[in-house]
This record gives structure tokens, sequence and C-alpha cells, in this order.
């Protein structure tokens, strides 16, 4: 049974996606000129809650961010909130931080670290932690 299932289930699964792609609701895979994929990188990034002096951030900020990543990268992922604390060199600061995760083509690399550094004066930030991890990433 499951294997009638499954041949009956994964072409349209196969049509869903292909309509999907042809009217926009997701981005059509990546290729190279040889056809080979695109090198995908995750990458992950922090956002305080709060500025260094506790007050928090104004959401229409985080939309800011949201909405840029989702133009110039196709989507984000709000991953939660995350405990953390860094020396500032007199004390031990701790802060909640969103962690966002976004998948890009690794040519767009330097566009997000640019994209980042913008972030980063918007939020008074001295720094942003961003973290890759090269892999595949499919879309289902």
């Amino acid at each position: 049974m499951k294997k009638i299932l499954n041949r009956q289930v994964a072409p349209l699964m196969i049509l869903a996606a292909m309509l999907a792609a042809a009217y926009g609701c997701m981005p059509p895979p990546r290729r190279q000129p040889s056809g080979a994929p695109v090198p995908t990188i995750e990458a992950r990034f922090l956002l305080p809650e709060q500025d260094n002096l506790g007050r928090p951030f104004d959401p229409e900020l985080f939309k800011w961010v949201e909405d840029d990543l989702a133009r110039r990268f196709g989507g984000w992922t709000y991953e939660g909130l995350f405990p953390g604390g860094w020396n500032d060199g007199r004390r031990i600061v701790r802060e909640q931080s969103r962690r966002y995760l976004i998948a890009i083509d690794r040519a767009k690399v330097d566009e997000l670290k640019t994209f980042l550094k913008q972030v980063k004066e918007r939020f008074h930030q001295k720094s942003l932690y961003l973290s890759f991890t090269q892999c595949e990433v499919v879309y289902l």
C-alpha cells in the first residue's frame, strides 16, 4: 500500500513544486551554466532584543531586517531567542538575541556581510555574530 501511495503522491509533489516555481511561490533550483547546483551556504546571525542600555529595540527595526532579507536573499527563518553573554572589557554583558537563518548562494556572501554591517549600524552594535555552514539546500 505504501509503495502505491508513494508512486501516486511523488508525481503530484513534483507538479506542485513546478507550479509553485513557475508562479513565483518558491525560488527555482539554482544552477551553474554547466547545470551543476550552485554551492549554497547557510548563514546564521544574532540580533540582540535590547540595546546596550537595556531598552527593547523597536519591532519595526526587526521588520526592516526581515523584509530586506526576503528582498535580497529570498527569505529568512527566525529560529527563536537565544540567551548569551560577552565580555565588554569591564563586565560580562548578558542578553537575549534573535537568531536568523538564511540559505544563500556562495556568491552572495559579500552582499550579506555588507547588509549586516548596515544592520549593525542601525542597531548601534560594536559587532554582530555571523556564522556560515556549507550545505546542500533542497526545496521540496
